[in-house]
């Protein structure tokens, strides 16, 4: 495999690991939101059973029916919330592990190969023999048309 097909590949490989953080980083925005909502459900449960109490007390009526059932509603959303926090935070793990492979073919791709004949690394039979700058005697790679490092014209 020549050492441009090598890089091509390992540049893929980066764009497929980015894509995939992005998923999980809009699938993980659209659970916060969920989030939002069931806390603002929950309090909204809260309210409501506030207003039998008082409705029970001012009005001397029987409104613990509603209330347990105001009860319930906010057992079931709190359930939802643990659920959902624990999905995000599953989520968080895979993101870290997408996090470190991106980084990993990020540097594996940026890998500059200046072996000679045969590269011990990347294993291209093509030349790519470095050479010398004439005016200050940096390495600079074989199709180099400036030296890096002084400007010099090669």
């Amino acid at each position: 495999m020549s050492f441009l097909k090598q890089v091509a590949d390992k540049l893929t490989k980066a764009a497929e690991v980015t894509v995939k953080k992005t998923g999980e980083l809009t699938d993980t925005a659209k659970l916060k939101l969920d989030i939002a909502r069931m806390k603002s459900d929950i309090e909204t449960k809260y309210t409501e059973i506030g207003m039998l109490v008082y409705k029970q007390y001012h009005e001397q009526t029987d409104e613990s029916s509603a209330v347990a059932e105001k009860c319930l509603a906010i057992d079931a959303l709190n359930d939802s919330l643990e659920h959902t926090l624990l999905i995000i935070e599953e989520k968080r793990a895979a993101a870290q592990v997408a996090k470190e492979e991106a980084a990993k073919a990020k540097a594996e791709a940026e890998v500059v190969c200046t072996c000679e004949d045969t590269c011990t690394c990347c294993g291209n039979t093509e030349s790519v023999q470095a050479s010398e700058c004439p005016a200050c005697g940096a390495e600079i790679a074989a199709d180099a048309a400036f030296c890096s490092k002084c400007g010099q014209k090669i």
